[in-house]
């Protein structure tokens, strides 16, 4: 089973966020991720993994960076990896997609209520929001 947590630091600048993100396994655990508006730096801080960003995989393991940019298709399969996380603008999950293979058909899925329990069920919303003195 693939597990995927996160910790999110929040600052009154909406510009600029990050997060701890501890994954054992792939995130999402079906087909790929997507931020509409984000840029995001992931940061390898322990563990090692795999990102799979617009269809090329690249390795990452501590004291690496990788840019994500926005509107790119990404999954990540970590063992035991801790990846810090920074997003510009701040992430917000309204922004965010997941993006499913139905019958061989890629369809990106709206955050719905419902749709918005499964991200939480895997790495977004397992996560304890810290606000920092800035």
């Amino acid at each position: 089973m693939s597990t995927c947590t996160t910790q999110e630091f929040k600052f009154k600048n909406k510009n600029l966020n990050f997060a701890l993100a501890r994954i054992n396994g792939r995130y999402p655990e079906v087909g790929q991720a997507l931020n509409l508006k984000c840029d995001m730096v992931y940061y390898c801080l322990a563990g090692q993994g795999t990102v799979s960003l617009t269809g090329r995989k690249k390795k990452i393991k501590p004291g690496q960076a990788l840019l994500v940019g926005k509107n790119k298709k990404y999954y990540v399969i970590g063992k035991k990896l801790a990846v810090l996380i920074i997003s510009n603008p701040v992430w917000d999950k309204r922004q965010y997609r997941t993006i499913k293979p139905i019958n061989n058909t890629v369809i990106a899925s709206e955050q719905s209520e419902r749709s918005n329990l499964v991200v939480n069920a895997t790495c977004h919303g397992i996560a304890t929001s810290l606000r920092s003195s800035q």
